[in-house]
């Protein structure tokens, strides 16, 4: 075995004296998901199968890699999101981190909400800007930093909340974010394409878009695809093009990925039906299990607590022999205590699935 820091080994051991050690696996075919985030079903659609070679951009956009498909994605999701701009990254992670990192200046300050996605935490600390949390959904609490904030003020939360299933007062925050003079930024990741009439997300369905600083949407969840777009103003894409490292030292997606994800848009902005199932299985679900609630009943996330690592493992295991593809969520990915399942609803899960996951659960102590 090659030399290594021994930091590394005593990591390792640590992690597996608190059960905590994550590992990959593939579960068995055939399995009822109810793990994923492809709520609407368009990552397993034949129909979103990609025609024709594909095709890598060969640099980055600044270089040799802006393709008139990108510019068109680009377009597409400032029609749907009811932005101004759009800014295309590889990945949801990558776009927080472009965006944060780039925005604030260390004499700056960010207030989020403590349950936010572990991306913009990172995107925050490359910035050096001063940083401090919030307690959840808690308007007061972001009140009170907000009169102590220095420099730029910039709030975080975002739209669902991929842990917890729960949403914030966002039209509060943004009447926050204007009497203090802060700017409000939003990760939509996990509510887009399945709130509002056409996957909008929660932003454009309240009106909120022109009182929002900068969104994120990414399509690895509901869209079924890869990459994101960071939201907002001509003035910001334009900033973020010229001072977004993230953007600008990688590679651009592939054309076809683009063109992938423009079809799966229109597919998204179409998909009526599939979002009404989505609210429907939600439902079953919740009035099977309501003694573990309560829940968001416009929701797809339904947290199961099962405190302490050891046990939350073993409920998934349990759900897994059964044929369900459930699975925990352990410390330090939540706090102590908090560990749980995180039930994701689809619009295909059928009915006998969902029964079937509510037997299990209720033999799990709560």
């Amino acid at each position: 075995m090659k030399r290594q820091p021994p930091h590394i080994d005593d990591t390792l051991n640590k992690l597996v004296e608190a059960d905590s050690l994550r590992k990959l696996r593939i579960l068995a075919p055939g399995m009822a998901d109810f793990s994923s985030n492809d709520y609407l079903g368009l990552a397993r659609s034949l129909d979103l199968e990609p025609t024709g070679q594909a095709k890598g951009a060969g640099g980055s956009r600044l270089l040799s890699g802006n393709h008139p498909i990108h510019e068109a994605l680009e377009r597409a999701c400032a029609e749907m999101f009811r932005a101004e701009a759009a800014l295309v990254y590889s990945s949801g992670y990558m776009a927080n981190i472009g965006l944060l990192s780039a925005i604030a200046t260390r004499h700056d300050t960010f207030l989020y909400d403590q349950a936010i996605h572990a991306s913009m935490k990172d995107g925050m600390r490359l910035s050096l800007a001063q940083s401090q949390a919030f307690h959840h959904n808690d308007l007061q609490h972001l009140e009170e930093l907000l009169s102590r904030a220095t420099g730029s003020v910039f709030i975080l939360s975002e739209g669902l909340f991929s842990m917890d299933g729960d949403r914030p007062d966002l039209k509060g925050m943004a009447d926050l974010a204007e009497r203090h003079n802060a700017y409000l930024i939003v990760d939509e990741a996990h509510s887009t394409g399945i709130f509002g009439a056409e996957g909008e997300g929660i932003i454009a369905s309240e009106g909120l878009e022109d009182r929002v600083f900068a969104r994120v949407h990414t399509f690895g969840k509901a869209v079924g695809r890869a990459g994101a777009a960071v939201l907002g103003s001509g003035r910001l894409r334009e900033f973020l093009v010229n001072r977004s490292r993230a953007f600008i030292y990688t590679t651009a997606i592939a054309d076809t990925e683009a063109a992938g994800i423009i079809e799966a848009l229109a597919q998204v902005r179409g998909a009526t039906a599939a979002r009404e199932r989505l609210r429907e299985n939600t439902v079953l679900l919740q009035s099977l299990i309501a003694a573990r609630g309560p829940f968001d009943v416009q929701s797809p996330i339904l947290p199961c607590i099962v405190p302490g690592n050891s046990a939350a493992r073993a409920a998934a295991n349990r759900a897994q022999a059964a044929g369900l593809d459930l699975r925990p969520i352990l410390a330090p990915t939540v706090p102590p205590g908090q560990e749980r399942l995180r039930i994701v609803m689809h619009s295909y899960n059928t009915h006998a699935e969902i029964r079937r996951l509510a037997e299990i659960l209720g033999g799990i102590p709560a």
